[in-house]
């Protein structure tokens, strides 16, 4: 893959980045006590960078292990909440109802997308 083969994804994961990285600095600066919905609001935006950069140079592999680690995180995050409720909502909460369900939505179809698209 060339250098900026997957402009869709990167264009979509550099939105969501700043809006998770966002949310954890506004978080800091606004809560005290437990911050661990915090915390995984600013690892989630962390992934989302990483995917941005990858999707950015191409790199097919990378992008595909970053889609799944946030696939996993969402899903692992969200069921665990029925057991563990957190004080408050991280990114990541309720398979990412407070994002639209994006954070469910978007490894899947970047998934769908790069296991559609030929391998150059």
């Amino acid at each position: 893959m060339t250098l900026h083969s997957y402009r869709g994804l990167t264009l979509l994961y550099l939105f969501w980045a700043t809006a998770l990285c966002s949310r954890a600095i506004w978080q800091y600066t606004t809560r005290s006590g437990n911050l661990i919905p915090t915390h995984l609001s600013l690892i989630a935006g962390i992934i989302y960078l990483a995917i941005v950069v990858w999707a950015w140079q191409g790199r097919r592999k990378r992008l595909i292990a970053g889609l799944i680690v946030e696939l996993i995180g969402v899903i692992v995050i969200s069921i665990s909440e029925f057991i563990w409720p957190l004080p408050y909502a991280s990114a990541w909460s309720g398979f990412g109802s407070g994002y639209l369900y994006m954070p469910i939505i978007l490894p899947i179809v970047g998934l769908v997308h790069l296991y559609r698209t030929p391998r150059q």
